[in-house]
């Protein structure tokens, strides 16, 4: 079994509310960290949406962007 990437070994976060992108850093090597959801709007019709934190560890080397 791997070791386990600890919260202090994350370098750089990444935030986005689009699952396109998130995917994008995932498939560049990103780690998940956490997702919660982001209300807005009039406080009758809420709309939500998801926000994903992605992170990469030092041991990765120098973090990779999509281009």
């Amino acid at each position: 079994m791997e070791n386990p990437i600890e919260h202090q070994d994350i370098c750089k976060l990444y935030e986005t509310d689009s699952y396109k992108k998130a995917n994008e850093y995932l498939n560049l090597g990103w780690l998940l960290i956490s997702t919660h959801l982001y209300d807005y709007g009039h406080p009758v019709e809420k709309h939500q949406n998801t926000i994903y934190c992605l992170g990469w560890p030092k041991s990765f080397g120098e973090p990779k962007l999509p281009e």
